[in-house]
């Protein structure tokens, strides 16, 4: 009975896994980093680190590995953090257009760069807040 639950809570790992990998894709965060970097060639080295982080992660997280980085480790992983969140919710935005209603209804012809320049550093300010004082 115990070897059916672990196999099930597995699977449903799994296959939520698969999915964020499958949304991640389908947004186009990978093509759009290997666009911006010129790095056009190496989209399925992107897709593999992806998915080695995020298992490494995820084992990290269920058999309660303590991993002592410090304070500057903790000071890259809230930037690294922060990058890939803003980075991500920006493809999203764009996927669905989010962001040409968004200009037309504030009226913000002008200073669009520094509008996202702005969230994207937010967000990583809150990443570094989040995880040098709450975590």
């Amino acid at each position: 009975m115990i070897a059916v639950i672990i196999l099930i809570g597995a699977m449903s790992g799994v296959f939520t896994a698969a999915g964020l990998f499958a949304l991640i894709t389908s947004v186009g965060v990978i093509n759009r980093y290997a666009d911006v970097s010129g790095t056009s060639r190496h989209v399925s080295l992107y897709e593999e680190c992806i998915i080695i982080g995020a298992t490494a992660a995820n084992a990290v997280y269920v058999l309660g590995i303590t991993v002592r980085i410090g304070m500057t480790g903790c000071i890259i992983f809230g930037l690294i953090s922060g990058i890939f969140i803003g980075t991500f919710l920006i493809s999203l935005a764009e996927t669905v257009k989010a962001l040409p209603i968004f200009v037309h209804r504030a009226k913000a012809g002008t200073g669009l760069g520094f509008i996202v320049a702005a969230t994207a550093a937010g967000k990583a300010l809150g990443q570094l807040v989040y995880y040098l004082y709450m975590y």
